[in-house]
């Protein structure tokens, strides 16, 4: 469930459902607040798995829910924005497209907010710049002086340095790696 809570008043106003399997991880809003999307890291429907590894390499590893703030309904079928493990998103100053990082399939997903269409994955060719492991997506930020550069912040497992990767939103390369203690 998702609980709605009046920040004027510090009240809560009520709560909804996504769906009854959901593994809720975020929820972007729209900068004019009339849509929130829902990011869900459970498997809905159908996912692909390698015989050989075990390991899901396609289907709808979590799916993204639109949501119309006004009356808290959810959309009747989820947002496939193709990546696996939808984990952390970011609206785009103007609220036109929301973007999506996929921990698991290291992409970005956009979502434009219009139609909900999903455009992508893109893959985020680069990230392990400055990793000595695998680094994973694990949060996205919109720079605000520059709303066609986007922050994205990577994990990395063991003993490994994670980075933040600046992506131009206009042609989804990464521009630089900036290495950290992120993992």
């Amino acid at each position: 469930n998702i609980s709605v809570i009046d920040t004027i008043t510090d009240s809560h106003l009520t709560d909804f459902s996504i769906d009854d399997d959901a593994a809720l991880q975020d929820v972007v809003l729209t900068p004019d607040h009339s849509k929130a999307y829902v990011l869900d890291t459970s498997i809905y429907g159908t996912v692909e798995v390698d015989g050989d590894t075990g390991e899901v390499t396609g289907g709808n590893q979590g799916p993204v829910w639109a949501v119309n703030v006004d009356n808290y309904n959810v959309s009747d079928d989820p947002l496939n924005d193709g990546g696996q493990y939808p984990y952390a998103g970011a609206s785009s100053l103007d609220g036109s497209k929301v973007y999506v990082v996929n921990k698991n399939s290291r992409d970005l997903s956009v979502i434009n907010t219009n139609d909900n269409s999903v455009d992508g994955p893109y893959p985020l060719d680069g990230l392990r710049r400055g990793c000595t492991d695998t680094c994973e997506p694990v949060d996205i930020a919109i720079n605000p002086a520059n709303p066609n550069e986007a922050y994205i912040a990577n994990y990395a497992s063991s003993d490994s340095n994670g980075n933040v990767v600046i992506v131009d939103l206009s042609d989804y390369s990464i521009e630089t790696s900036i290495e950290t203690m992120c993992r």
